[in-house]
């Protein structure tokens, strides 16, 4: 108790310098929030507008398909999860052509008409989570009345494409889908967002057995895998190759990396980039709460050179310096995560995309979350080692040499 009442003594006489102190480690804090923050939702933004708009992984072939109880697809998808537990999803879909019309104009508009079963393929594309975004959705059902075929979700640029005004008012519309020289009616029962063109704009969803009632063929044509982190993709795949040969010997895959190579140097660019920057923050932010304590030190060479005098041993000199250092890191970590969370919210308010008007990027808010402990720790743990040249410093000082310098 006696150490800490010494340190906290030091802080409050000189104010000035413990309010320095204390806003460098909370700016630095905040910077080192917002930085990891930043770099993490970019991250996220890429995956949505890359490996997020279609499968991980994607194998080709005319498969014969019923449902998922067949014997062969029940027996193929435990062995690809069990090959590789990164493995998260393994799903069926059968695609075609298709084309509709404009509402206002009459121009016609290709696109691809995908059926999913929405129970395995929720996470493909993310496209449960994409439907299950709007309150007024829907998933498409295995559904024909005489007034429609069987019902579709849409994309917000599908929507306004084919002439709606806006995606809300097309929901419960019919429209016109022309395959193979026939017509045929479908209901949208959804809408989805996504910065993808391809994605948001020439893609629609139903049911696996919608399209294959169109083809008249119990098959899909695409296995669509996804995994846990998208930049394993390529390693999932060496794993899984074995499986899918022996299985579907004709069947032709790649992975969502071959064709995005210029996005994947980008995150590895972005992740080497933010953890090169964090390291210079958090160094930085050491340097000066070194320079910091040992200015604060060197001032009170007296008062140290006195509690030496009565008996002050290296134990608690460090622990004086160490509760010092405390004293004032926590209040500024926990200042600095919430200045932090308030750049993040300004910076969401501020920058907006041009075209659509949503956030730059998706920043996390709130100081509850993985970033503000990283930050915690790293930042507090920075501290501690700035402490050391003046710990060293006290320790080394000698009564004689508080004396000579009088």
């Amino acid at each position: 108790m006696l150490n800490f009442k010494i340190a906290f003594r030091f802080l409050i006489k000189k104010p000035i310098q413990t309010l320095i102190a204390t806003m460098v480690i909370a700016v630095g804090v905040a910077i080192f929030y917002f930085i990891l923050n930043a770099g993490d939702s970019l991250k996220k933004l890429v995956y949505t507008t890359t490996a997020e708009t279609n499968s991980h992984i994607h194998i080709v072939d005319n498969f014969e398909f019923n449902n998922y109880d067949d014997e062969i697809i029940k027996q193929f998808r435990d062995d690809i999860f069990k090959s590789d537990l990164r493995v998260t999803d393994v799903a069926y879909s059968y695609t075609i052509v298709g084309a509709t019309k404009n509402r206002n104009n009459d121009t016609f508009r290709n696109f691809s008409l995908k059926g999913f079963d929405f129970d395995y393929s929720y996470n493909i594309q993310n496209i449960g989570k994409r439907i299950d975004n709007h309150r007024y959705n829907s998933f498409p059902q295995n559904i024909e009345t005489d007034e429609y075929f069987g019902e579709i979700v849409i994309g917000n640029g599908f929507a306004s494409y084919i002439g709606f005004e806006n995606a809300r008012n097309s929901i419960g519309k019919y429209i016109s889908v022309y395959i193979n020289d026939k017509i045929y009616k479908f209901k949208i029962v959804g809408t989805f967002n996504t910065d993808n063109v391809e994605l948001g704009t020439r893609t629609a969803f139903t049911t696996i057995e919608t399209v294959q009632k169109i083809t008249n063929l119990n098959i899909a044509n695409a296995i669509e895998i996804k995994v846990i982190n998208p930049m394993s993709s390529t390693k999932v795949l060496n794993r899984i190759e074995d499986v899918i040969k022996e299985t579907y010997p004709n069947a032709s895959y790649l992975d969502w990396q071959y064709g995005n190579r210029f996005a994947v140097n980008a995150l590895y660019i972005e992740d080497v980039s933010i953890v090169v920057i964090q390291i210079f923050t958090a160094v930085a932010i050491s340097f000066g709460v070194t320079a910091l304590l040992s200015f604060m030190t060197r001032e009170k060479i007296n008062q140290i050179g006195i509690l030496k005098a009565l008996g002050l041993n290296n134990y608690n000199t460090r622990q004086i310096f160490l509760l010092q250092i405390i004293i004032i890191a926590i209040p500024s970590i926990i200042g600095g995560l919430f200045f932090g969370d308030f750049l993040a919210k300004l910076f969401t308010r501020v920058f907006r995309r041009p075209n659509s008007g949503v956030a730059l990027i998706a920043l996390r808010t709130g100081i509850w979350n993985m970033y503000s402990l990283i930050s915690a720790i790293v930042m507090f743990v920075g501290c501690i080692v700035a402490t050391i040249p003046a710990i060293r410093y006290a320790e080394k000082l000698k009564v004689i040499e508080v004396i000579k310098n009088e």
